[in-house]
């Protein structure tokens, strides 16, 4: 591993030298860059890679037992599926790493490949070729000329400095950044103050909560919507102990599936198990008395839902408040010695240390200022990858998925790139690119209520069909529909992901096989039934409302309406709104189960006590997600809704399971013993099973 591809500076130039395209950095953006050049033909092309392996961040920052927050369906490329997707499992980051080096392997790019290769500066020359500065270890820097380059740095190279932030002055405790962190050994029996609401901070915050005496969380006004990583996974990727924890075996600590989630009510009964009804209707209650209560609450407070924030795939900062006695506060104001004041007045002393979580520095070291001030913000670039005012750079993974994940999206970007550069594409006109552009930023800014802060922050489907429309990578919906059936159910119901658009690029029938029986291994949406209910809604609004609709409903990002004519939208209208037996057998059970859901999330306790609380002028998530005295009725209306949605909807649970689920899905999504087996002892099986089909 890390095994440079020529020995000497020497060599490596005179073979780089020779290269027509640069690709820069080797993580999971810059290796898929590389391996569709490949595939279109394209040969000559050189890649640098600072670290010794591939990997990028997922290398560089790997802590004990980590493991993504999304599951291998959606961190796995299209191209390169792992062997079983039934389970829906998750890679530790050491096992991606693997992934990735596997994957350089079997795609043959280890020879293009130069490990420990820092480009120290790339730049534009008059001749729209471009010049970088390339120093191999601590050795002399040698100065390439290449005619393209990819960019697949990323911008998560420096984190934030506690310098800049005034309101760490005069703290005398440790500072550390969450890419410092390894284990929670160093805060055994100390008093910890951990800043942010994303991933990382819920990450570090469970791991810390449980060796630190006392902890605090402060969170700025809004975080990301909390969802659990997926319910056979523990709240936290940190866990000393030797194996990842099982928690269906333990009801206590058993996370409802991150599927589906609306509110408190819609994410319990997202837990169903049509298996065992009585062990489900135990695991409800007992989440909704422990871990998951103060992470939906936030999502109440903050009117979070999947469609209009990006997603927190981790509520570990939710069982430590729940559990371990983590106490929520707002935003750090300032510091007196160890004294630590928060901007509601409140203060924590004897503070030992200060983890931030607040993110990296949006920064490409190796381009020059006036370049950054183009790029740097990936929504001046025509699909976050091409700038008009650029030539000749392609940005690869700058683009960040409210939920989904960045790999298959890259791989879709890459895709295009790569016919952009072997000649079987070309780019859009600069009129049209810049119309694109502004059109993408309005929906995006509107969409997402962070996006004006996270500058990549995207819808996964809305740019994965894009990219789909740009590489010419749509199935035949109609003829999948005659032809094979089942396929276009699964599509329609199952997980939007990659391996739809894979099916058409396949270039053997061996390869579409593979990719089909991906499709159909993966479980369905769940509950897929109460999904499509919503779905077959917000598609009758639209015949009759048209776009206004999309728009007021925030619809245009996660469905297909908006690619409809007017003249089809109003025959559809017609035929089938008007037809007795689609209004009989189709609208009205749409319709009834949509206002079921919108009544119980209209009716939560939860949410009422957050538009009392809205009256009242708090807007302090920290003051909301706090332990109320008010829990114990949030408590039992949740299990009342539960328990009566459970029986108003039976009939069409029992149809729709019994009747089509069955046809859909070639392996049950339930654990197994062999699961649980394999789960107690992750690092064989990642050895073992995980490296591709």
């Amino acid at each position: 591993e890390g095994e440079r591809r020529v020995d000497g500076l020497a060599e490596m130039t005179s073979v780089a030298k020779a290269q027509r395209i640069c690709i820069i950095g080797a993580g999971a953006s810059g290796v898929i860059a590389a391996r569709e050049l490949k595939v279109a033909g394209v040969e000559d092309f050189v890649v640098f890679e600072i670290q010794e392996g591939p990997g990028g961040l997922y290398k560089r920052d790997n802590y004990a037992n980590s493991c993504h927050t999304t599951n291998m369906c959606f961190t796995s490329y299209a191209c390169c599926p792992p062997k079983d997707v039934s389970q829906c499992d998750h890679y530790t980051l050491g096992g991606y790493v693997q992934y990735l080096e596997a994957f350089v392997e079997q795609s043959d790019l280890r020879r293009h490949i130069y490990y420990g290769t820092r480009v120290v500066k790339a730049a534009p020359m008059p001749d729209g070729r471009w010049e970088l500065r390339i120093q191999e270890g601590e050795g002399p820097e040698e100065t390439f000329t290449f005619e393209k380059v990819i960019c697949a740095s990323g911008t998560h190279t420096n984190h934030d400095d506690p310098k800049r932030h005034p309101w760490l002055e005069g703290f005398e405790g440790d500072i550390y950044h969450s890419s410092e962190f390894r284990n929670s050994s160093v805060f055994e029996n100390k008093r910890v103050i951990i800043c942010g609401g994303g991933e990382s901070a819920s990450d570090v915050t469970i791991h810390t909560a449980k060796a630190a005496s006392q902890t605090w969380i402060a969170m700025r006004s809004r975080t990301g919507h909390i969802t659990p990583r997926g319910p056979h996974l523990p709240e936290t990727d940190h866990d000393s102990a030797p194996r990842v924890e099982n928690h269906r075996t333990d009801p206590d600590h058993y996370p409802p599936d991150a599927g589906f989630d609306l509110d408190l009510t819609m994410a319990l009964f997202s837990t169903s198990d049509v298996v065992n009804p009585a062990q489900l209707y135990k695991d409800v209650v007992a989440m909704c008395t422990k871990d998951f209560m103060p992470g939906m609450k936030i999502n109440v407070y903050n009117k979070s839902f999947v469609t209009n924030q990006f997603g927190c795939k981790n509520c570990g900062f939710s069982s430590a408040i729940a559990r371990y006695g983590c106490i929520p506060k707002p935003p750090i104001k300032s510091c007196a010695a160890r004294v630590v004041t928060f901007e509601d007045g409140t203060t924590a002393e004897d503070v030992d240390a200060i983890i931030l979580c607040i993110g990296y520095r949006n920064d490409i070291v190796f381009f020059e200022d006036d370049l950054k001030c183009k790029i740097l913000n990936p929504r001046n670039s025509f699909k976050h990858c091409v700038h008009p005012e650029v030539d000749n750079l392609y940005l690869v993974g700058f683009v960040r998925p409210a939920f989904g994940n960045i790999p298959q999206l890259a791989e879709m970007q890459s895709r295009w790139v790569a016919q952009l550069l072997s000649g079987r594409a070309t780019l859009p006109p600069r009129e049209a690119m810049i119309t694109k552009i502004e059109a993408d930023r309005e929906f995006e800014e509107n969409q997402f209520v962070s996006a004006k802060r996270l500058k990549a922050l995207t819808s996964f489907y809305h740019f994965a069909m894009d990219m789909a429309d740009l590489t010419d990578s749509h199935p035949n919906y109609g003829r999948l529909f005659f032809d094979d059936p089942v396929l276009f159910a699964k599509i329609l119901l199952g997980q939007f992901t990659g391996y739809i658009f894979h099916l058409k690029q396949a270039k053997t029938p061996e390869e579409y096989a593979r990719t089909r029986e991906t499709i159909m291994n993966m479980p369905l949406a769940n509950p897929w039934h109460i999904d499509l209910a919503l779905f077959m809604s917000s598609f009758h609004l639209f015949l009759v409302f048209g776009g206004f609709a999309s728009d007021a409903f925030k619809l245009k990002g996660t469905t297909p309406f908006h690619r409809m004519s007017t003249g089809v939208r109003l025959f559809l209208a017609a035929v089938l709104l008007l037809n007795p037996v689609y209004l009989l057998f189709v609208f009205l059970p749409m319709t009834y189960i949509t206002l079921l859901c919108l009544a119980f999330i209209n009716t939560n306790t939860v949410r009422i006590a957050s538009n009392i609380d809205f009256l009242r002028g708090i807007n302090r998530p920290s003051y909301y997600v706090a332990k109320s005295n008010w829990d114990w009725l949030h408590k039992r209306t949740a299990r009342v809704q539960f328990f009566a949605f459970i029986l108003l909807t039976m009939p069409y649970d029992l149809f729709m399971t019994v009747f089509v689920q069955k046809h859909l899905v070639n392996q049950s999504h339930v654990p197994t013993k062999k699961f649980f087996e394999r789960q107690m002892n992750y690092k064989s099986y990642y050895s073992e099973h995980i490296i591709f089909a």
